[in-house]
């Protein structure tokens, strides 16, 4: 099975004059479902950086997860388009008094540059979770494990414009 999301990308770098970049972050409930309409849309308007604030659910059984992106660069430099899967765990003292946060790139993917001034560039970049990935933990007083997937548009001498969509990686009941 495969889950694709889909992000819309429109980015008018800081350094051309005036930075945006438009995310919409879609999740489709099913691998044969038309993705055209989905489920689940979630639009994320930034300058820099910004979280998504849909969550995206994942099985364990070393799924893979197609991000779809179109891009329109209008600066006057070259873009490159890159995607990691990140495994963030969060160990707490007893009361939450301090923390220690230890991050994992599972998997990264860099794709195709984007030329200056284009406008409509489509790609897709796949990234694979790992069957051994352990499931999300987010009700534990002393640890956290939670995962997210970091979209990135980055061009040389310039800061990398970023959105985080996070994601919930899970074992599915087994049915018998």
């Amino acid at each position: 099975m495969s889950v694709v999301l889909f992000a819309s990308l429109c980015a008018v770098l800081l350094l051309e004059g005036g930075a945006t970049l438009q995310i919409q972050c879609y999740q489709c409930e099913e691998a044969g479902h038309d993705c055209s309409t989905p489920n689940h849309v979630v639009n994320c308007t930034v300058n820099v950086q910004d979280t998504c604030q849909q969550e995206v659910l994942v099985k364990t059984d070393g799924e893979d997860i197609t991000i779809m992106c179109e891009f329109s660069n209008a600066s006057s430099r070259t873009a490159t388009r890159k995607a990691r899967l990140v495994q963030k765990q969060m160990f707490y003292s007893h009361s939450r008094v301090s923390s220690t946060m230890h991050t994992l790139d599972l998997d990264s993917k860099a794709g195709d540059l984007v030329g200056p001034h284009s406008s409509d560039v489509q790609s897709e970049l796949t990234l694979t979770v790992p069957s051994d990935t352990p499931v999300t933990i987010s009700n534990c007083a002393i640890l956290e494990v939670s995962y997210l997937i970091e979209m990135r548009l980055s061009v040389k001498h310039s800061s990398d414009l970023t959105v985080l969509c996070p994601i919930v990686i899970y074992n599915p009941p087994s049915t018998m």
